[in-house]
């Protein structure tokens, strides 16, 4: 197994947006997907976001950015990566998390499988810790 990725914490986030241009720091839609992909190339690597997530992905899928696309299909898939993003961040230190990370960079294919799982795996291990 991999190493596992080095936990972010809010001062790590804060480094990534420093380094945005000034048009996407201060766009608040383009600095929140800027930021998204930034966390997910850091749990994921920057060969899956280019995989999976941007427009430039080689093929169409759950997650892929499509600018073509209509306005709903195109918010539905933002809203998706943000969300990824979000629960990558704030599941980073839930036992399991890892083998989480693992799954998704390895079975690719089955992304909405996988990404459904990260909100299960971190709501059953807490539920079994706090089971007396």
């Amino acid at each position: 197994m991999t190493d596992a990725p080095r936990r972010l914490n809010l001062d790590n986030l804060r480094k990534v947006v420093s380094t945005f241009p000034d048009e996407i720091r201060d766009d608040d839609a383009r600095r929140t997907i800027g930021l998204a992909n930034s966390v997910i190339a850091h749990f994921l690597g920057r060969d899956w976001l280019e995989a999976h997530v941007l427009h430039t992905a080689p093929r169409p899928g759950f997650l892929r950015m499509d600018f073509s696309s209509g306005d709903r299909s195109r918010e539905a898939t933002v809203f998706r990566v943000i969300e990824l993003a979000e629960s990558l961040y704030n599941l980073q230190n839930v036992e399991g998390f890892d083998a989480c990370i693992s799954q998704l960079k390895l079975f690719s294919t089955t992304i909405r499988r996988a990404i459904a799982r990260l909100p299960a795996s971190a709501s059953f291990t807490q539920t079994t810790r706090s089971a007396p």
